[in-house]
């Protein structure tokens, strides 16, 4: 049964998670079950970026403590992971950018002359390794092509054939100086359509299922894509989204619209739902159902954005001042996301009290794939 982890890392602000997102739909088209995660500092450039993807035959949520392809657009993303190698793992990297002196399997890919060559910018190495990759676990690059032709087609063909120069460049690569390492783990096989969702997308999704009406938020990592994603599908859905100028504006508006009579509900992390309880304590006493989105980030304060924690559901269950009811749901992944958030909005409407959805980093920015089906029915 295939079985394996695919990471790529490099230095922020050259498409790495852009990339780890293609990969994983690739994965998914080729009938595979995906799990990823993205690990990145509080910066807009600079920093270690990495972005890995555990691939199965099986339903799969949760990482694999080893790393089977680990490729590296810069030196620090082996020093990083090199500790999660092993002996028949194999390495993609440009020898003209940095030396590997350990005893490994080595995929040299010559991206510096790819890129002077087609004259590409340097952050185009995530292109030519996407292709490098699907090369070597042996997929299919007209399904890596096809992903990249819906990417850009918006910026026209010009882009998108130039794009595929590099991902064929990459592929050709690996095709030409490594055929006896080739695994191939990405043949294609027959399987259920999939969906690659993170528990954001998963939580949007289940509010649309349950005809919410309105959506409130103040942005605040890693809750903030779900006010994204509800923009860019608002006009389909009659959803109205706002983005307002704080959380106290946030969860009042919500309980206003609640108060008139439509589905409504709000998002943040701790810091943001903290300047939200008295509120929270209002929709109690007036009964006024509405539904609370927290994706956690450790620590106090703003803590810090980009990494995961539990450490908020007592404060949840305990919130607000006075005694009053409140349900907490806490989904363990995607598919509970989307299942207990439609449930979350009828909860709320049977007993006219907050319902609050606890969520994480790990849940909420992770990709999963989740059958077409489960969510059809």
């Amino acid at each position: 049964m295939t079985d394996f982890t695919w990471l790529i890392g490099g230095e922020a602000g050259f498409g790495i998670m852009t990339t780890g997102v293609v990969f994983s739909k690739i994965t998914t088209r080729s009938g595979y079950h995906i799990f990823d995660y993205v690990e990145y500092p509080s910066l807009i450039r600079g920093g270690h970026n990495a972005y890995e993807v555990h691939v199965s035959g099986d339903d799969v949520s949760h990482l694999s403590p080893t790393i089977d392809v680990l490729v590296c657009l810069n030196k620090e993303t082996y020093e990083k992971h090199k500790s999660r190698l092993t002996p028949s793992s194999l390495v993609v990297f440009d020898k003209e950018e940095f030396e590997i002196k350990e005893d490994i399997k080595k995929i040299i890919i010559p991206f510096k002359k790819i890129l002077t060559d087609l004259k590409g910018q340097s952050v185009m190495k995530n292109t030519i390794s996407l292709g490098a990759s699907i090369g070597l676990l042996g997929g299919d690059i007209g399904e890596l092509i096809k992903i990249i032709s819906e990417q850009f087609a918006k910026k026209g063909d010009e882009v998108i054939n130039f794009n595929k120069l590099f991902v064929q460049a990459g592929f050709d690569a690996v095709k030409k100086n490594y055929s006896e390492l080739i695994l191939n783990y990405l043949t294609k096989k027959p399987g259920e359509e999939k969906l690659v969702l993170t528990g954001n997308d998963a939580f949007a999704l289940g509010s649309v299922i349950a005809d919410s009406r309105v959506y409130v938020a103040y942005p605040m990592t890693p809750s903030s894509t779900v006010l994204t994603d509800l923009a860019a599908w608002q006009e389909k859905i009659g959803m109205v989204v706002r983005h307002a100028e704080d959380e106290i504006s946030v969860i009042n508006t919500a309980i206003g619209s609640s108060y008139a009579g439509v589905r409504s509900a709000v998002g943040s992390s701790g810091g943001g739902f903290a300047l939200m309880v008295e509120s929270l304590s209002f929709a109690g006493i007036t009964e006024i159902p509405i539904v609370v989105f927290i994706a956690q980030r450790p620590g106090p304060a703003t803590g810090m954005p980009t990494w995961t924690e539990q450490g908020d559901l007592l404060f949840t269950i305990f919130s607000g001042h006075g005694e009053f009811q409140k349900i907490v749901l806490a989904p363990g992944d995607n598919e509970e996301m989307i299942e207990l958030t439609a449930k979350a909005y009828n909860l709320a409407d049977i007993y006219q009290l907050p319902v609050i959805v606890m969520s994480d980093m790990y849940l909420s920015e992770s990709h999963k794939s989740v059958t077409k089906k489960f969510i059809d029915e």
